[in-house]
């Protein structure tokens, strides 16, 4: 698993894909359980259910986030993952414009 400072530099190589729509790397910084879909899906934390969630849009058959200003220019395909949660600090380590906000 990344840690600290490989995780920004991988996520520092943001690309343009040849569709038009921007993506960053996937990075899971802790194995998932697989018992809780209220989890972060980094650091598969626990997320309190009394604050306001974010989400996270996975695509390429989960090895990249797409941006949420892309969604219009993404075609959905075998690869889309749909929506993951993602707790506050795996969020602000992505940066809160690749998130969207669910309120409580």
């Amino acid at each position: 698993m990344l840690e600290g400072k490989a995780i920004q530099a991988a996520w520092n190589d943001v690309q343009d894909v040849s569709q038009g729509y921007t993506t960053k790397p996937y990075i899971q910084t802790t194995p998932h359980s697989g018992t809780d879909d209220q989890c972060c899906c980094m650091c598969n934390k626990p997320l309190r259910r009394s604050r306001q969630q974010r989400m996270v849009h996975l695509i390429d058959g989960g090895l990249s986030f797409l941006h949420p200003k892309d969604e219009a220019l993404y075609t959905s395909d075998e690869g889309d993952m749909l929506w993951f949660f993602i707790g506050p600090d795996c969020a602000k380590k992505l940066g809160l414009e690749w998130t969207i906000t669910l309120e409580p």
